[in-house]
């Protein structure tokens, strides 16, 4: 839905995060008539950016940091990459092995997606967050070093980098492809710099032959514009020559969809 006001195709095969202050996401397929989770994405995003404000003793959140300053002011210092790889060094970034019951204080299942094939991914400080400490201390340190403005600047550097290690373990799983589109939410993942970063790093990557602009979308409020959109399908309201589902480049897959009812004995619902 947020794609429409851009010209990005960003329907299936996806690979969609929302950084809010937990990270939440899906990977799905091309599969007709019904997309496949082949992914799915949890653990801590927002919560990272926090711990190291909250180190600062100025704010417990980053939002409302960045509300007061503006990390675009630093963003020629050469200095941040290098401190957001400090800063990585407490962030776990892995697959979720399958006796896993939570990552970064969120509860999972780790078995239950281990047997149906879908590729759990984590992002965690430490072992279920206990390295969050660390982070408010390193907070403190970039704070006092290099000031509250740099230090917000590199809160857009670690974000970008962890958009960067998710990619990396579902390519090297031979998860996502050339085909997909990326779409990404969430206070963590949309202000300041951190959708140019993303950009960048998902250029570096090499996944997409064509320009990276057109296979990623950023997009506010997320979760509302997923909720009108299950509105429009519910009352019929959607336009198939303008469809919102189905697979990039295809009609609206209703159609195909009826047509595979007609053949199940007991029907979705």
């Amino acid at each position: 839905m947020g794609a429409k006001w851009t010209d990005v195709d960003c329907r299936n095969p996806l690979v969609s995060m929302d950084f809010g202050t937990t990270f939440k996401g899906r990977v799905t397929n091309d599969e007709l008539p019904y997309a496949k989770t082949v992914g799915s994405i949890c653990g801590l995003s927002g919560a990272i950016c926090d711990a190291l404000i909250q180190g600062t003793q100025v704010t417990s959140s980053a939002l409302e940091l960045s509300e007061s300053l503006n990390s675009e002011n630093v963003k020629e210092v050469h200095e941040l990459e290098e401190l957001a790889y400090e800063v990585h060094k407490y962030i776990d970034v892995r697959k979720v092995p399958p006796s896993a019951t939570r990552v970064g204080t969120v509860p999972v299942n780790a078995k239950s997606a281990y047997e149906r094939g879908i590729l759990l991914i984590g992002c965690d400080a430490g072992d279920n967050g206990d390295l969050l400490p660390k982070l408010r201390s390193l907070g403190q340190e970039l704070y006092a070093q290099y000031g509250a403005e740099t230090l917000l600047a590199t809160l857009d550097h670690v974000s970008a980098l962890i958009v960067r290690r998710v990619l990396e373990i579902l390519m090297s799983e031979g998860i996502v492809s050339e085909k997909y589109t990326i779409g990404i939410t969430g206070r963590a993942g949309i202000t300041g710099l951190k959708p140019y970063l993303i950009l960048k790093q998902v250029d570096e990557l090499g996944l997409f032959k064509d320009d990276v602009n057109r296979r990623v979308v950023f997009v506010e409020d997320g979760l509302a514009l997923g909720a009108n959109v299950m509105a429009r399908c519910m009352h019929s309201l959607g336009t198939p020559s303008n469809p919102l589902g189905g697979n990039r480049g295809m009609a609206c897959i209703l159609g195909l969809r009826a047509e595979f009812q007609k053949t199940q004995k007991n029907p979705r619902r």
